[in-house]
Parts: structure tokens; C-alpha cells; sequence
């Protein structure tokens, strides 16, 4: 069967079903401000063809509001990305987020031994953090963002 032919049979396939079978909309939720246990993941991206880092944590439990009247803790399993594009535009050194992505980097690095980046992501993917946490206006889209301020290996 053609790729064309396996294509158009997945997509009567998924049109013939019903909105329960089909994917939720992803929801962006930042963490509050504060110190959350979670676990840390990394995956290597291409954004605008410019290469990243997305950080993911996976929530445990706060530990900790810097506002407790404003913000209510994180739900266990409760998901949120940090996401580093490494180079700017013009294809230099974007000084900012690579800066950001060794603070991150190196309390894992001192507790895994390694000091590759790439190995590093690896032998931490997993690992339980507490992560201090603040929330970052994206000025572009008019929404939060989580922006990590400490990383610690628990």
C-alpha cells in the first residue's frame, strides 16, 4: 500500500470515529512561583532552525508558594516546559538562554559525574529535582511562562 493509500485510510479512519477518540487540546500551565519536587526530562529540538533544549518537569508535590494566597500548589504529574533556543536569529550565541541552560545543567552534572551536555540530559533524564520556580510573561503571546531560578538534585 502507497504511503498516499496508508494516509488517506488513517484519516478516514480517525474522521469516522467520535470527538472522545480524538486528542485533547495540550494545556500550557506554568508553575507557580516557588520550590516544586519533580522529575526532570530533556529532549533535543529544532525551533525555526535554530537548535534547543526543552527541559520538561513532572510534578511531585510543592514544597513551597512565594504566594500562597494567589497561587495554589502544582498537581502531582502536573507538567511544565523550559524551553532554551540556543542560537538567535542571526546564528550567534544566544548568551541568555545558554547561560540559563548551565545553571540548570550544572547541579546535574556534579550529581550524575558527567560533563557533556548531551551526556549529562541523559544520565539525568528522570532524576528527582527541586526545582525554584517564578513565573515569566511571554510579552509575544501575552501568556505566563515557568522560568527556573534554582535547579537542586533531591
Amino acid at each position: 500500500m502507497s504511503t498516499d493509500n496508508s494516509a488517506k485510510t488513517d484519516l478516514y479512519s480517525l474522521l469516522d470515529g467520535t470527538l472522545e477518540y480524538i486528542a485533547d487540546l495540550p494545556t500550557f500551565n506554568p508553575y507557580p512561583a516557588g520550590a516544586h519536587r519533580a522529575f526532570v526530562y530533556f529532549e533535543e529540538k529544532v525551533i525555526n532552525k535554530k537548535p534547543a533544549v526543552e527541559l520538561k518537569l513532572v510534578g511531585i508535590a510543592t514544597e513551597e508558594l512565594a504566594d500562597a494566597t494567589e497561587d495554589k500548589p502544582i498537581e502531582p504529574k502536573q507538567e511544565t516546559q523550559v524551553l532554551y533556543i540556543l542560537k538567535k536569529d542571526d546564528g550567534t550565541v544566544n548568551e541568555v538562554s545558554q547561560g540559563k541552560l548551565k545553571e540548570v545543567l550544572a547541579p546535574l552534572g556534579a550529581a550524575t559525574g558527567e560533563t557533556g551536555l548531551r551526556k549529562i540530559m541523559l544520565a539525568a533524564s528522570g532524576m528527582e529535582v527541586l526545582a525554584i520556580t517564578k513565573k515569566r510573561l511571554n510579552k509575544q503571546s501575552d501568556t505566563y511562562n515557568t522560568d527556573i531560578v534554582k535547579l537542586e538534585v533531591v
